[in-house]
């Protein structure tokens, strides 16, 4: 058995178990024990107190050896039992300062306080362990040490909490209240009643630790605490700061926080809050417009030039000046939306009303387009239709109407063509329209306004039917003309007329046996005596008579037809021949005719010689068609052809086509614009004619016609919002008003402006005309400046375009302020700006010096009749006197 100690403080029984020690002692602090293996060998141990009666500084512990003894606690239940010790005498637990107060001559710290301990073994009561401890090196001791040594005395950090044992305390947070050695603690190993095992215990160095932490309250000032007037960090809170300070044990208890109490910082060189800084934050003025400190314990006031609020929300850029905030520019409320009325309430700052103005929506292809709750509502559509059925009509909405050319039917307005087709805008006539409607009965023509026109006439025609005779055309029908005569005057025939298939007519003369004289009847085409006169001849009175010619004589006509024709009996009268008869001369043959003939066959029907000749010649024709036909031609009848020798119709003075009219049908072309749109007849008095797009063009005008016939109206005079006033220098400070006033102008257009011979006036008496009769060109997107003085060493250095009588027109620079009028040719009114402070233009009296400036965002010339859209410049006049302005420049 390895050697423990020569003498032992006291007699342990195994009996004893010492549970019932009390776990609320406090592990102390040393003991004074003598153990040798060779013999008596006194080993001195550090003393409760914390004082070092050795030469070792530390105690060594370590794992109870396993000696198979039987340790006997009996009498230790109630801390300091039997053990053959008495109360009082340094029984094991009992309070002690020093080792001499122990029997066993150790005492060791529990709970804070100094507790006699004694040797062991393996066992000790709860709350204490046994363990090796140094001070007997080099021989082995083990005492019992309490698991609880610091628990709840004052400490500031961990290293405070250190001890003897194997198990290190740490020093744990009570909030601003102070802090406190802990205990290890665990579900092995518990706290003492009223302590609580937290598992996440904040340490003094801001780690977390499983520790026995008090219950309820704050842990109470051991008498050992008190001796050694332990402290512990603490602080006062409130709601301007936190300050630190130190609470130390004092009479059983700790004394009050010796933290100063946090008050509000104040000028007085002391760091009031306890933010680590002095005076922050005094002095404050509330104004922006000073600097404030303090210093020395005394505040110090000195005016900036920083930025700052007016508390006018219609300032921008406001400056401290003197410890007081002023200036600024008027803000640029222009919302760029022309579909609101934009406005400045000093109170909320930009105001932006919707109004009912016109406006632009971006689609060239509207119009009419009005402003609606703030936006811009589309108007009507562009009416692109430009009237020529040779064009598609639509709209681009970025460039406007399109009119394309195409290839569909027209009208050329020539009701004589037919077929008629665009081509390259115009519309090209078609073929001519064929009037002829085959009926000779009608004289066809056309009309270029109405169209075929047919007259009737009064020529011959023929009815068709061969057995009449001088057919002629009546209100456009062919009239019969008489029936043939085919009578042979003779009674004993039956006359009729018939078409041969040739359409030629043929006499056809019938016998018959009707009466034809006293006691004479027709037989055989004859007349002859009753058959009981058979034999005699023809007399006056019947049978028999005066006439003996034996054979009937020959016809007095002895020609063409008339040849052997011979007289009847009936040209007996009295006993004497009479002349023949057409009876005699038909009978003889049948194509006789009394004269005029009639017929065309060849035959002298009328006796008298010649042939066919009396049947004349006909004329029909219009034009070129126009011409004369025998009405017989070797014995046939002629038809004369009204459309004979007909030809397209040309330009050359002509009726090529033979309707009556020359150079018809031949279309006309429509070209130019404005007061020259009209349609040229292609043709004109037989010679070819074009359209001059010009025809009719004058020197434009402004009367929104388009006078010169470019598709331009009114183009090269002004309209409202051309040119635009921008900048007025109303009030110059450096040098005098007649001296030093001048106008700007902004060309808001793509092209040049020639200013000559416009004007200036307001609405009193100053008039002046610009140019004076020489070229004074504004640029695109250029300024122009005119003003009273050409001299720049003079007029503040602004170079001026053009220098007007200074007399003749001057700039108001009151408050009730003037107008500026731009006139242009025409008597347009091209701008106007009327201002005057009531209308919320800038003060040209407190403005002296400065121009007033149109905003950039508002180059309008309905925009610049706003006075809010002007401010004062800011800018200096380069190489001026110390006048503001931008002449001949963006506005700033």
């Amino acid at each position: 058995m390895m050697c423990i100690g020569r003498a032992w403080a006291f007699a342990m029984e195994k009996t004893m178990s010492g549970r019932a020690l009390a776990v609320s002692l406090l592990m102390g602090a040393s003991a004074y024990v003598t153990a040798s293996c060779t013999g008596a060998s006194d080993v001195p141990l550090p003393s409760a107190d914390g004082g070092d009666s050795g030469a070792h500084d530390s105690i060594r512990i370590g794992p109870v050896p396993d000696t198979g003894e039987v340790w006997d606690f009996r009498g230790h239940e109630g801390l300091g039992g039997d053990l053959s010790c008495e109360p009082g005498e340094g029984c094991f637990g009992s309070l002690c300062t020093d080792n001499a107060q122990c029997p066993g001559g150790w005492c060791v710290e529990h709970l804070g306080e100094g507790r006699c301990t004694t040797v062991c073994q393996e066992e000790c009561p709860p709350g204490w362990t046994c363990q090796e401890v140094s001070w007997s090196y080099p021989d082995i001791l083990f005492v019992c040490l309490s698991d609880f040594a610091n628990l709840c005395k004052p400490c500031t950090t961990s290293q405070d909490c250190s001890g003897v044992g194997a198990t290190q305390d740490v020093c744990v947070h009570y909030g601003d209240d102070g802090r406190f050695c802990g205990g290890s603690c665990g579900p092995d190993s518990p706290c003492p009643d009223g302590y609580d095992c937290v598992a996440d215990a904040l340490t003094a160095e801001g780690g977390k630790s499983s520790q026995c932490v008090r219950t309820d309250g704050l842990c109470p000032c051991s008498a050992k605490s008190v001796a050694l007037d332990l402290s512990t960090p603490c602080a006062i809170m409130n709601e301007h700061g936190r300050c630190e300070g130190l609470r130390t044990c004092k009479q059983e208890r700790l004394g009050d926080c010796g933290a100063a109490v946090p008050a509000a910082e104040i000028c007085d060189g002391i760091d009031n809050d306890c933010d680590g800084e002095l005076d922050e934050a005094t002095c404050q003025d509330d104004n922006p417009c000073t600097d404030d400190s303090c210093a020395d314990g005394i505040c110090q006031v000195v005016p900036n030039t920083a930025l700052c609020n007016d508390d006018d929300a219609c300032t921008v850029g406001e400056q401290c000046s003197q410890g007081q905030c002023s200036g600024g520019a008027p803000a640029n409320c222009n919302d760029g939306n022309p579909c609101t009325d934009d406005t400045c309430d000093p109170a909320v700052g930009c105001v932006s009303a919707s109004n009912q103005l016109p406006c632009q929506d971006g689609d060239v292809c509207t119009v009419d387009d009005v402003c609606e709750e703030g936006s811009c509502k589309p108007g009507a559509a562009l009416d692109c239709n430009d009237s020529n059925p040779c064009t598609d009509d639509s709209c681009n909405p970025g460039t406007g109407c399109v009119n394309a050319a195409n290839t569909a039917s027209c009208d050329d307005g020539n009701a004589c063509t037919q077929g008629d087709v665009c081509s390259n805008k115009t519309c090209k006539a078609g073929a001519l329209l064929d009037c002829n409607d085959d009926n000779v009965c009608t004289t066809d023509s056309c009309v270029p306004a109405s169209g075929c026109k047919s007259e009737a006439n009064v020529l011959s025609c023929d009815d068709s039917n061969a057995c009449t005779v001088g057919d002629k055309c009546a209100a456009g029908e062919c009239v019969p003309g008489a029936p043939l005569d085919c009578n042979d005057n003779n009674v004993c025939t039956d006359d009729s007329c018939v078409a041969t298939q040739q359409g030629i007519p043929k006499c056809i003369h019938e016998p018959n046996t009707a009466p034809c004289g006293v006691g004479y009847v027709c037989s055989l085409g004859k007349c002859n005596c009753v058959p009981d006169c058979a034999g005699k001849i023809c007399g006056p009175d019947g049978c028999g008579g005066f006439c003996t010619q034996a054979g009937m004589p020959l016809c007095e006509k002895q020609n063409g037809v008339c040849a052997g024709a011979k007289k009847t009996n009936t040209l007996c009268t009295n006993g004497q021949w009479q002349a023949c008869t057409k009876a005699e001369y038909f009978f003889n043959h049948n194509a006789y005719q009394d004269t005029p003939e009639t017929l065309c066959d060849l035959l002298d029907n009328d006796c008298d010689g010649p042939t066919d000749e009396e049947l004349g010649q006909t004329t029909c024709g219009l034009g070129a068609c126009t011409h004369t036909v025998p009405n017989c031609v070797a014995g046939q009848l002629q038809q004369c052809d009204p459309l004979q020798g007909k030809t397209i119709e040309k330009c050359d003075g002509i009726d090529n086509d033979c309707n009556g009219i020359a150079d018809d049908g031949l279309g006309s072309t429509t070209c130019g614009m404005g007061p020259c749109f009209h349609s040229q007849p292609n043709c004109e008095a037989g010679q070819p004619a074009a359209c001059d797009p010009f025809k009719g063009a004058s020197p434009e005008k402004l009367d929104g016609i388009d006078n010169d016939c470019d598709g331009s109206t009114d183009e090269g005079f002004p309209v409202p919002g051309t040119i635009i006033i921008t900048e007025l220098m109303v009030n110059p400070a450096c040098v005098a008003d007649a001296e030093g006033e001048w106008v700007e102008m902004y060309n808001a257009t793509d092209q040049e402006w020639n200013l000559d011979g416009w004007a200036l006036k307001d609405t009193g008496t100053d008039n002046v005309t610009l140019g004076g009769g020489a070229p004074l060109v504004i640029a695109p997107k250029s300024y122009l400046v005119v003003g009273r003085n050409g001299n720049l060493a003079t007029n503040g250095n602004v170079k001026m375009s053009y220098v007007y009588p200074p007399t003749n027109f001057a700039l108001g620079n009151s408050t009730a302020g003037d107008e500026v009028l731009l006139v242009g040719p025409g008597n347009v009114e091209v701008d106007k700006v009327a201002y005057s402070t009531a209308l919320g233009f800038p003060d040209q009296n407190a403005g002296s010096g400065r121009s007033m400036s149109l905003k950039p965002t508002a180059y309008d010339h309905v925009k610049n009749d706003t006075g809010s859209n002007w401010f004062q410049a800011n800018a200096p006049i380069p190489g001026g006197c110390g006048d503001k302005g931008t002449p001949e420049a963006l506005n700033q």
